[in-house]
């Protein structure tokens, strides 16, 4: 779920291009519709710490109403809206600074992928 296009088109490109079934969302009311209408498990979050004023751990709660075992990845190039990921690893978030390359963006997909 990504607010800016330039940043969410590419990144969804290269995951799929990766074999990832990717769903985009422009915003946090399309990202819990698509959540709630997903049939199969959606396995990672991967969003905005803040956008369109709803912080991304409260999406990240909506969203698990649907997919209780979702993992999230919060990304944000804006430090101030960072307070409630900046211990996420302590609070079981992960999290990447923007800009970040679609090689950057992989490795850490897989990395919190792969992480019980």
């Amino acid at each position: 779920m990504e607010d800016q296009p330039d940043v969410g088109a590419p990144a969804a490109k290269a995951l799929s291009d990766l074999g990832y079934t990717v769903l985009e969302a422009d915003g946090p009311l399309e990202a819990i519709e698509l959540g709630r209408n997903q049939t199969s498990a959606i396995q990672l979050l991967v969003c905005d710490a803040v956008t369109h004023g709803m912080p991304g751990d409260v999406l990240l709660g909506l969203v698990k109403q649907f997919h209780p075992n979702i993992k999230v990845l919060f990304v944000s190039s804006r430090g101030e809206e960072l307070t409630m990921v900046e211990n996420a690893p302590e609070a079981g978030f992960d999290y990447l600074p923007k800009p970040f390359s679609p090689a950057a963006l992989a490795l850490k997909v897989r990395e919190v992928l792969d992480r019980d």
